[in-house]
């Protein structure tokens, strides 16, 4: 918990940032809302590749993965487009169990079971222990250099695509194509490592994969901290319809002092979490999103006024029943595409058509790009 007391009345928390603009999901979406960002987050991902695994850098070279930095270049694939991306956040080494992957091009590459990768022929992910097959990228065909890849990369990609779904047609070179898997078995624990970029995508050992979800909010630590006699005197100018709590993981903090004094000054809160914590604090509304990698603390269950389950893939169905058999009946039920996978809507809306209890949840904001 970073919540710090220096004194009675100047209770602290970490805030990565606050912003005043329009909630863009969920049941309050549309309203004037004034967020509060709290930093600290340990509800991160754990998809991660063993040491010496290859990253196709954005000059066509390869670096084992271990050796990435923030700020290196990296190629990547995003919305149809072969691009370079940044890489935003490296994380620390950790020891977990991985399983190795051998693929009919010969390649070899081991992760954890639970890294995704981008399956032939649509936008969806999988995990590494359910895949058959992954794009992989040839780079003896890249009839291309460097230097043409960020004008040229639409125009290639974009064939790519059309050829990969039709792998039959062998009328140009395909320097992207499916590389199936012959041989999956455990690889014991291992210290693996992973990254994010700007664009959720990166090659490992030749395979498309996403990237480790990471927010700049993790470490507490970074942020400063900032006193709640603060926080509601900008609350309160803003004079939004409801303050909503969010982060980073909300609940690593004990949130009693904070959302008591909100109240205090007549102000509704919205509580934004993966549950991941024990519950404290007091709210008009929950927002329960919890993450598969990271099990919910049985203490949000009947707080939640509504659920929010992303969704890549039909386990991600799975998961949002077992969780919504917890929740309150009066609760609301929202399945929300993933970003990076548009497949992933046509598996949701095809879903809620056959359960009528689930909605479909979009993230507006983004569609409108604002905060």
């Amino acid at each position: 918990m970073n919540m710090q007391i220096t004194s009675p009345d100047r209770i602290t928390y970490p805030i990565v940032e606050t912003f005043h603009s329009i909630q863009g999901e969920g049941y309050w979406t549309g309203v004037n809302a004034f967020f509060i960002r709290l930093g600290g987050c340990d509800v991160h991902c754990p998809w991660c590749f063993v040491s010496g695994t290859s990253i196709l850098m954005g000059d066509l070279t390869e670096k084992p993965i271990e050796t990435i930095q923030i700020g290196d270049r990296v190629m990547s694939f995003d919305r149809g487009k072969l691009v370079k991306t940044k890489v935003t956040h490296v994380h620390r080494p950790r020891i977990a169990q991985t399983i190795a992957l051998k693929f009919e091009s010969g390649l070899v590459t081991s992760c954890t079971p639970d890294h995704q990768y981008k399956l032939i022929g649509t936008n969806t992910l999988r995990q590494a222990e359910y895949i058959q097959e992954a794009y992989s990228i040839d780079k003896s065909n890249l009839d291309f250099t460097e230097a043409d890849i960020d004008d040229r990369a639409e125009y290639l990609v974009g064939a790519v695509a059309r050829k990969v779904r039709q792998i039959e047609s062998e009328e140009k070179k395909q320097w992207l194509k499916p590389d199936k898997v012959v041989t999956r078995f455990f690889a014991g624990a291992r210290e693996v490592y992973n990254f994010a970029t700007e664009s959720g995508y990166y090659f490992a050992d030749r395979h498309l994969v996403k990237n480790c979800d990471t927010k700049q909010s993790w470490n507490a630590s970074l942020h400063p901290q900032r006193a709640i006699e603060d926080l509601i005197k900008e609350a309160t100018t803003a004079n939004p319809a409801i303050v909503v709590i969010t982060g980073g993981e909300p609940l690593m903090h004990d949130l009693n002092p904070l959302t008591e004094q909100l109240h205090s000054h007549h102000l509704r809160v919205h509580l934004e979490t993966s549950g991941a914590h024990p519950f404290s604090g007091e709210f008009d509304w929950v927002t329960f999103s919890p993450k598969r990698f990271k099990p919910p603390h049985n203490s949000i269950y009947d707080r939640a006024d509504e659920l929010k389950v992303v969704v890549a893939n039909t386990e991600d169905l799975q998961w949002a029943e077992e969780q919504a058999a917890k929740i309150p009946d009066r609760a609301l039920k929202y399945l929300q595409p993933e970003w990076n996978t548009p497949d992933s809507q046509e598996l949701i809306c095809q879903y809620i058509l056959q359960h009528r209890e689930w909605r479909l949840g979009l993230q507006i904001h983004k569609f409108l790009g604002v905060r």
